[in-house]
């Protein structure tokens, strides 16, 4: 969940980049888990003022991914990594990771191989 300040900038027309990792058990990353995402927290489709998202908490969904690795912490970074596009003002409440209905997993793994491939 997040939102935007009265004076937020930046956000309206350039993603942010999000970087996932799974972190095993062992302190290993998980190989074909990691990725890079671009994600737009403004979808200018539905919200034609972006000042209408000062007021509301929002979710934005980030992408799937799926963890056949048993246990592990997820590491995530949210970044803009544009050279000349600041970004000012975004306030991050939670970030939530919900489990899939257990029929959709292996279509889930198999999208996560290919995103991340």
């Amino acid at each position: 969940m997040f939102k935007l300040t009265e004076n937020a900038y930046g956000f309206d027309t350039n993603p942010v980049e999000i970087l996932l990792d799974i972190i095993d058990s062992n302190g290993i990353q998980s190989l074909g888990v990691s990725g890079l995402r671009n994600v737009y927290l403004l979808d200018l489709k539905t919200k034609t003022d972006p000042s209408e998202a000062v007021a509301e908490w929002m979710e934005v969904e980030m992408g799937e991914f799926f963890n056949d690795l048993g246990e592990g912490e997820v590491h995530m970074n949210l970044s803009d990594m544009s050279v000349n596009e600041n970004k000012c003002g975004l306030i991050i409440r939670d970030i939530e990771l919900r489990p899939k209905e257990s029929a959709q997993n292996d279509e889930i793994k198999n999208r996560s191989e290919l995103f991340f491939s």
